[in-house]
């Protein structure tokens, strides 16, 4: 990766940034995800992060942020406790219904195991 080559650490390292800052920085400048950035996203990648961020934008951007995760968090738990069960009773009996079609008498095991 780029942060490998010598001059690029020792450059970085004098401007007091570390690796992984200089790995988000490009990712805000790659735009595209094509893992290169074009000079016209590096200029427009300059333009939109010039200036400083003030106190107030920084506690906005935490705030969504916390907000986001706590969002992630109730879908996570809906996936897990309504969405996945539901969708493993639909499956079961899909698959037993295929059986019985079928002329399969024997007992059938559960098509997914919970855990």
């Amino acid at each position: 990766h780029f942060l490998s080559e010598p001059e690029l650490k020792m450059y970085l390292e004098s401007m007091d940034i570390q690796p992984e800052d200089a790995r988000t920085l490009f990712r805000l400048l790659d735009k595209d995800g094509s893992g290169r950035v074009s000079i016209e996203e590096f200029c427009q990648g300059c333009l939109r992060l010039k200036g400083e961020a003030k106190s107030f934008d920084i506690h906005c951007i935490i705030y969504e942020n916390q907000r986001l995760m706590h969002r992630w968090g109730e879908f996570m738990v809906y996936l897990e406790k309504g969405f996945m069960p539901k969708v493993i009773r639909a499956v079961e009996g899909a698959v037993g219904s295929a059986a019985g079609v079928s002329g399969n008498t024997g007992k059938r095991s559960s098509v997914f195991a919970q855990g």
